[in-house]
C-alpha cells in the first residue's frame, strides 16, 4: 500500500506504540486511578525495549500491542455478553499470533482469562475502582 520501505515498516512500529499506549492505558484505567494509570502508561512506554522498537525494525510491539488490546477487549466484553467487544478480543488474539507465531504459546492463558470472566457472576464484571460510573463503551 506505502511500498516496501525500511521506512515504512518503522512507521508501523509507530502505529502499533501508540495502540499498545492506548490499550496500556484503559487496562491501567479499569484499576487504577488517573495518576497510577499515567505512572503505569510511563513505565510501560519508557521501558527500554519498548522506547527502542519503534526506532528498529524488529516486528515484537505488534504481538505485544495487539495481546494487551485481547485483555482491554476482554474486559470490556462484561463476561462476554457483549457481542461487539467478544467480538474484538477474538481479532485481537489472532491478529497476536498472526504478528508473532511464536505467540501461540500465550494464546492459552487468554483463553483461561475469558474462560474466568465467562464463568463469573454478571454483577461482579461491573467496573472496579478506575471506572466508578459503569460508562466503558
Amino acid at each position: 500500500l506505502f511500498g516496501r520501505t525500511v521506512t515504512v515498516g518503522l512507521l508501523s512500529n509507530l502505529v502499533f506504540f501508540v495502540l499498545l499506549a492506548v490499550a496500556t492505558w484503559l487496562l491501567a484505567r479499569r484499576w487504577l486511578s488517573q495518576w497510577w494509570a499515567v505512572a503505569a502508561l510511563a513505565l510501560v512506554l519508557t521501558a527500554p525495549g519498548v522506547a527502542a522498537f519503534p526506532q528498529t525494525y524488529v516486528f515484537a510491539l505488534a504481538p505485544a500491542a495487539a495481546w494487551t488490546a485481547a485483555l482491554v477487549c476482554l474486559l470490556r466484553s462484561r463476561g462476554l455478553t457483549r457481542p461487539g467487544w467478544s467480538a474484538a478480543f477474538g481479532v485481537a488474539v489472532g491478529a497476536t499470533v498472526l504478528a508473532r507465531p511464536v505467540m501461540v504459546a500465550f494464546v492459552p492463558a487468554l483463553l483461561a482469562a475469558a474462560l474466568v470472566v465467562w464463568l463469573q457472576p454478571r454483577s461482579a464484571s461491573a467496573p472496579p475502582t478506575g471506572q466508578a460510573d459503569g460508562s466503558d463503551a
